[in-house]
């Protein structure tokens, strides 16, 4: 069975860039400059978790809140721990 952990993202569409911002109360915030229509906000989340994490976007998936700023998002074959390694890495 594939690992997949769980995180809790707060996005913000029309930025002034794409970005991770960091954590807050245990969610991650995340800037796309794409509109929050047509999924193109989504669409530009999952390349920013891509390119940030390393995964590929088979292994990304909105679980919930494809419509809200809110997201729970699975990521296929990533350990909770790797994870977290992961983002104490990338985060500024």
């Amino acid at each position: 069975m594939m690992d997949r952990t769980v995180l809790e993202v707060r996005l913000q569409p029309g930025a002034s860039r794409d970005e991770i911002v960091g954590f807050r109360d245990g969610v991650l915030m995340a800037r796309v400059r794409a509109p929050a229509e047509g999924g193109k906000a989504n669409e530009a989340l999952v390349r920013l978790l891509c390119r940030t994490f390393s995964l590929s976007p088979q292994q990304i998936k909105i679980i919930r809140g494809r419509t809200q700023r809110r997201k729970l998002i699975g990521l296929y074959g990533v350990k909770g721990e790797d994870l977290q390694r992961l983002i104490l890495r990338k985060l500024p």
